[in-house]
Parts: C-alpha cells; sequence; structure tokens
C-alpha cells in the first residue's frame, strides 16, 4: 500500500464549534454589568427628563476627574500585587472631614489647611499594609 492511500484514510477533526465560544464570552458576569448599567440608564432617561442632557454629561465628566486620577495609579498597584487601599481611605477621610468643617462654618482656606495637616500625618501609615513592608493578605 502506498503513503498516500494511508493519509487519505486517516479520520479528519471537526473544526471547532464557533458558537460555543462565543455564548460562553456572553455568559460571563461583565456582561450582566453592562446589562444592568443599559437598564439604569434606560430608567434614569425615562423617569426625568435632565438626565443625560449635555450638561449632566458635562458635570460626570467633571466630576470623574479626580477619581481617575486616583484610580488609574492603583489599578497599576493592585494589580502588581502592591495591594494598597489606604489612599482611598485618605481620599474618603480628607473629603468627609473637608465637608464637615466647611458645614460647620469654617473659612475655606482654614479648612484646607487642617486637611492637608491631616492628610499628611496619614501619609506614613498608608504603606505599612502592602505585601511589600511584610503584611500578607490571608489565604
Amino acid at each position: 500500500m502506498s503513503s498516500n492511500s494511508t493519509l487519505s484514510q486517516a479520520p479528519v477533526a471537526d473544526p471547532p464549534a464557533k458558537n460555543s465560544a462565543s455564548w460562553r464570552g456572553l455568559l460571563r458576569w461583565e456582561s450582566g454589568l453592562v446589562l444592568v448599567l443599559l437598564a439604569s440608564i434606560l430608567f434614569g432617561a425615562s423617569e426625568s427628563p435632565h438626565f443625560l442632557t449635555s450638561t449632566d454629561v458635562f458635570f460626570i465628566g467633571l466630576n470623574m476627574g479626580e477619581i481617575a486620577i486616583m484610580a488609574l495609579p492603583l489599578t497599576l498597584i493592585v494589580m502588581t500585587g502592591e495591594i494598597d487601599l489606604s489612599v482611598a481611605s485618605m481620599l474618603g477621610l480628607s473629603s468627609t472631614l473637608l465637608g464637615y468643617f466647611f458645614e460647620h462654618h469654617w473659612p475655606i482656606a482654614w479648612a484646607i489647611v487642617a486637611v492637608l495637616i491631616v492628610g499628611a500625618a496619614g501619609v506614613p501609615s498608608t504603606g505599612s499594609s502592602s505585601p511589600s513592608s511584610g503584611c500578607r493578605r490571608s489565604q
């Protein structure tokens, strides 16, 4: 028998099912989050005529700036395993304290100085819980 007849009798493997792989990608939990986001946008648009106006979108973008400045570098820190979420805690403490001082009629300049002092006092403790400092997460 020749080698050509042997090769022609070899079973041919079926191509992988592309439909099942594409459906598995849609069944991830992120897809559910996208659906919840779309549902909340549709609900907001149906309940308020002021939802998603140009002014509203402008203020959303304006308010996202400081969160993005803090979140983008922290994303890299968390991805590398140097998990240090105390920066977000300091942001929460500082903004709450500034709101408290403003509500109690402090001059804004004095309130900002006081918040900066409290933030500077908290800086040495922000890196003390990261894995590189010897503190490891419990498994």
